[in-house]
């Protein structure tokens, strides 16, 4: 009998090995969540493309708002986007909504990059931008003739003065800019009391 139980054992770890090796070549899938904050967003996207980097055989899917979905879907290493975190298991779940420390006096990106385990360095490379905006862009660039074009975001996402101009500061700004230049707010909302020439 303990020749057929050294076989019986032998067995088992062979059966305990494979399983093993394939859990550990089994792709993984991750779930980014981050739903407000264009800045965060794209924080979060740089620490999720440095993991997938990493490992290369990792499934991200990453959970934002409707406002943020579709530009996150340029990004071709996010394999699937939702509005809301979907039913089902994850292997891991990164959830910087919930996580984030809004008073970190840090870099966010770093923060985010060691909540996945890794080391961010950089922002993600811009992704390729549908041709149709592209297309409204060459537009929008006509319509200045060649002018400067200068982008400003006047309001963090939840609108503290640490992270935002007040409306007096923003009208100071946007007066202060020259008038041979163009001017766009980046907002999600619109922003009243704030008219000048340049002002598209």
């Amino acid at each position: 009998w303990r020749p057929v139980l050294t076989q019986w054992l032998r067995d088992a770890a062979g059966r305990q090995r494979q399983r093993a090796r394939a859990e550990a070549t089994r792709p993984k899938t991750v779930l980014v969540r981050r739903d407000r904050g264009l800045g965060d967003v794209l924080f979060a996207l740089s620490a999720a493309y440095q993991l997938k980097c990493e490992q290369p055989r990792t499934r991200i899917e990453f959970v934002t708002l409707a406002r943020h979905a579709p530009w996150v879907a340029w990004f071709g290493f996010v394999d699937k986007v939702h509005l809301s975190v979907p039913p089902g298991t994850y292997d891991r779940s990164l959830d910087y909504e919930r996580a984030l420390d809004y008073n970190s006096p840090g870099d966010r990106c770093q923060w985010m990059g060691k909540q996945a385990g890794v080391e961010v360095s950089a922002l993600v490379s811009p992704p390729e931008v549908p041709a149709r905006l592209v297309a409204k862009v060459k537009r929008l660039l006509a319509r200045i003739k060649g002018k400067r074009l200068l982008a400003l975001a006047p309001c963090g996402s939840r609108s503290t003065l640490v992270r935002s101009l007040s409306l007096e500061q923003l009208r100071s700004a946007v007066a202060g800019v020259r008038s041979e230049d163009a001017v766009v707010l980046l907002c999600e909302e619109a922003i009243g009391g704030v008219a000048a020439p340049n002002l598209l």
